[in-house]
């Protein structure tokens, strides 16, 4: 939340009377004072960086309260709706493709948006089964997964096009699965 005022924000405490920069929620006086800062060379503009965690499905009445420093009260209210995160994995790569050198491997990338257990299985594309992961838990953001081009009995593959595919499956059992082209060309 970005606060400007042109006698600045007051941040200090005086005679025990609360003043500065609060949040009013659930019933309760949050001061925000220790998560405001002013912007570099600035006396009269900054911002605050507070953490909320909220239940999902829920709505939220929350009240920015700031005073400047003189002694100026200004409230924001906002009603907050709170939605549960669809299921999502994004930025699905493999890293390097095409693969050139015998003796590199190959890094699938994604990033999560729930905690999942992510399993990589690789193709040729005849359909018969290369390589697989097996099933790996990765928390809510980037996640990554190394191939070391060998298959699963630890034979060197050969050069060609393959086809890998990403199974997602999250904590509530919602699945995702997407499949994309490698070019080994060793």
């Amino acid at each position: 939340m970005v606060l400007e005022d042109s006698s600045g924000i007051n941040l200090y405490t005086v005679f025990g009377t609360e003043k500065g920069i609060m949040l009013h929620m659930d019933n309760q006086f949050i001061d925000l004072r220790p998560y405001f800062e002013y912007y570099k060379n600035s006396f009269t503009k900054g911002e605050v960086n507070y953490p909320m965690e909220f239940e999902f499905s829920q709505d939220k009445d929350i009240s920015l309260i700031a005073y400047d420093n003189l002694n100026n009260m200004s409230v924001k209210n906002l009603h907050l709706v709170i939605r549960e995160r669809e299921f999502s994995v994004s930025n699905i790569l493999a890293y390097p493709n095409p693969v050139k050198n015998e003796n590199s491997g190959v890094y699938f990338t994604f990033i999560l948006s729930k905690p999942s257990w992510v399993e990589i299985k690789v193709f040729t594309i005849g359909g018969r089964l290369v390589w697989t992961s097996g099933r790996r838990y990765f928390n809510q953001g980037f996640g990554k997964i190394y191939w070391n081009l060998r298959d699963n009995f630890n034979d060197n593959i050969s050069n060609g096009f393959y086809i890998y595919k990403l199974e997602c499956k999250n904590e509530e059992g919602r699945k995702f699965e997407i499949k994309k082209g490698l070019l080994i060309a060793k």
